[in-house]
């Protein structure tokens, strides 16, 4: 278990599990967006280096989503309009609620279109999380 003094003097606690909970909400929508009979690739980097981050890419082959959009995609109950996601559930917490997670971990997590369509998410963490 982790625990990380918050900005407005509280304390949250988040457990590993917690954490790779929240990567698999990622890995989840970005099953649920991709096109059919397409892939997702989920990519990890890794430096030898202690003080080099982790990053996972996680990238689908959906319809990506506008690039006035992507700024908002981790606010909580924000839906892209007319949006990825309408016919597919959800209710526009899942990225939120990681963002959170992964930034009380001292990580980042961000969005964009991928060259060749569909939506990226990069995730960076330090691996002193992973390790501890």
């Amino acid at each position: 278990m982790i625990e990380k003094w918050i900005s407005d003097g509280k304390s949250a606690s988040i457990s590993y599990a917690d954490q790779l909970e929240n990567i698999e909400n990622v890995v989840r929508n970005a099953i649920r967006y991709t096109n059919e009979s397409t892939t997702v690739n989920i990519s990890i980097e890794a430096k030898n280096s202690e003080k080099d981050p982790v990053i996972l890419i996680i990238e689908d082959n959906g319809p990506g989503v506008p690039s006035i959009n992507l700024p908002h995609l981790f606010k909580p109950f924000y839906r892209v309009e007319g949006d990825r996601g309408r016919k597919t559930g959800g209710t526009g917490v899942g990225l939120a609620i990681a963002d959170r997670a992964i930034k009380l971990h001292d990580g980042e997590i961000r969005a964009e279109n991928s060259k060749d369509g569909g939506l990226k998410i990069i995730i960076t963490i330090p691996k002193t999380i992973i390790a501890g």
